[in-house]
């Protein structure tokens, strides 16, 4: 009886040893790309690991003919592009749009209402002096111009985003982009 319970018990604490090891190990894997994804995992872009690791909004890039721009998107939806407004030269914020004229190397862009619409310059189109009276903010908000920007690039909308994409977004590993080390508690 007594070799019987020596022979338990050792069965017993190597149990406890293979099972104890086996769920403390883990795997630890590098993250080299991620993209964002919409509700129906539809993907949306290639993000920045920066911007992830910041946890700050993430700038994905973008290109609608010859024009490359940049948008910003947080889980909820869309945030802005790189205009902070649209102007017009009315009082009420109809007519013409114009996008202020920006010395970036990205083409300036603005997401407004309707839904999620990006605005983007006219291909081709030159900067002009204007006199802006009015700007629709990202919230689709008409208010008084409260700055004066003469430059500026007649605008246009080129897509609903909210045609495309489903918020809430979230970021994924991207296929393809983990290296792996076997780690272990000590």
């Amino acid at each position: 009886m007594m070799r019987c319970s020596k022979s338990l018990g050792a069965i017993l604490a190597i149990t406890t040893v293979l099972v104890t090891s086996a769920v403390y190990a883990q795997t630890l894997k590098s993250v080299s790309a991620v993209v964002v994804v919409d509700a129906n995992n539809r993907v949306i872009g290639r993000a920045d690991l920066g911007d992830v690791a910041r946890g700050s909004d993430i700038n994905l890039l973008f290109q609608v003919g010859e024009q490359v721009f940049a948008l910003e998107v947080q889980a909820a939806g869309w945030r802005r592009g790189e205009a902070s407004s649209l102007l017009f030269e009315s009082t009420d914020c109809s007519g013409q749009p114009f996008i202020s004229a920006t010395m970036e190397i990205l083409t300036p862009a603005f997401v407004s209402p309707p839904g999620n619409t990006v605005y983007l310059p006219i291909p081709g189109s030159a900067m002009q002096t204007i006199n802006p009276r009015s700007e629709r903010d990202r919230d689709g908000q008409c208010s008084p111009v409260s700055f004066f920007e003469p430059s500026a690039f007649p605008a246009q909308a080129v897509i609903n985003l909210d045609t495309l994409f489903t918020p809430p977004f979230r970021v994924q590993i991207e296929a393809g982009s983990k290296c792996r080390w076997r780690c272990r508690s000590r």
